[in-house]
């Protein structure tokens, strides 16, 4: 599974849209295999989920996010966990935990 954080600093970026690096994980049998920082300098949003969705990215633990985007990348088939916020490391870590980033998940499970 690879799963995508938009980050600011090292802190879950404030809004998905605005978000000018993104980290990739990949992640097998729970636990991390790969992982990459990748710069995101589209801002159209339906150019930033086709970029997300080429890449494979199957889930997205994020904070702000829009209606729009949410449904967008549920329609590519990527599953967004919303308003989450603090350390990216720490929502990754809960995640493969087990624990549900967020407590509002919207979209399909993979």
């Amino acid at each position: 599974m690879i799963l995508a954080i938009p980050i600011f600093g090292c802190e879950i970026s404030p809004r998905f849209d605005c978000a000018r690096e993104m980290m990739l994980f990949r992640v097998e049998g729970g636990k991390i295999v790969d992982q990459k920082t990748l710069p995101i300098i589209e801002t159209n949003l339906l150019n930033r989920a086709r970029i997300l969705s080429a890449l494979k990215v199957q889930q997205i633990i994020c904070s702000g996010i829009d209606d729009f985007s949410v449904r967008m990348l549920n329609g590519m088939g990527i599953r967004v966990f919303p308003w989450v916020s603090g350390d990216a490391y720490q929502a990754l870590k809960g995640f493969l935990a087990g624990m549900e980033p967020g407590s509002n998940p919207q979209g399909r499970s993979s």
